[in-house]
């Protein structure tokens, strides 16, 4: 039996029965919050590496996308389908985006391995959409968008989301970015 303590959110949602989604912070200022021990020295150190990682990450995510790019070239000319390839190389976009403030990359990722996977065959509509997702993550890198990238990056991810819909006729998990 998990304990609550009483008066949270936590224990009155588990009264009703209810669902509560907590969202912790995400920079390690607001996680450690004033007074609680935080070093200024430690803490700037900690952000710079951030900011180091996110440089590293940049190059990376390109060369990700590079690859993914080049293999899915190869398998067109070739005419052999591997979607094990390509939904590696998706989900590790697909799960390193966020961590990086890239979560269109995490979203292009994640249709794009909706897309893939366990496929041996490709439509010409579904080359087309994993064409999109290409061409979507290389401008999400080369223009820096950070973050949901305003309506233009909602309206960009509900029309991959759409063209996979299409493509698999079917519908995907719900929209990683949110309307306004």
């Amino acid at each position: 039996m998990t304990r609550r303590r009483p008066g949270t959110r936590a224990d009155a949602a588990a009264a009703a029965n209810d669902v509560v989604r907590l969202f912790p912070p995400r920079s390690l200022r607001a996680r450690v919050g004033p007074g609680k021990g935080l070093n200024p020295r430690l803490l700037a150190n900690a952000e710079a590496t951030v900011a180091a990682l996110q440089a590293a990450y940049e190059q990376r995510i390109e060369n990700d996308i590079s690859t993914l790019s080049s293999k899915f070239d190869s398998m067109r000319r070739s005419g052999r389908f591997d979607h094990q390839q390509l939904y590696l190389i998706a989900h590790e976009i697909k799960g390193e985006g966020g961590s990086y403030d890239y979560p269109l990359l995490s979203a292009f990722g994640h249709t794009l391995c909706l897309l893939v996977r366990r496929r041996n065959r490709l439509t010409a509509e579904e080359v087309e959409t994993i064409e999109a997702h290409i061409a979507a993550m290389r401008a999400v890198i080369r223009g820096q968008v950070r973050g949901e990238g305003g309506a233009v990056g909602r309206e960009l991810a509900a029309n991959l989301d759409a063209m996979v819909v299409r493509a698999l006729d079917e519908t995907p998990a719900p929209s990683h970015l949110k309307a306004p």
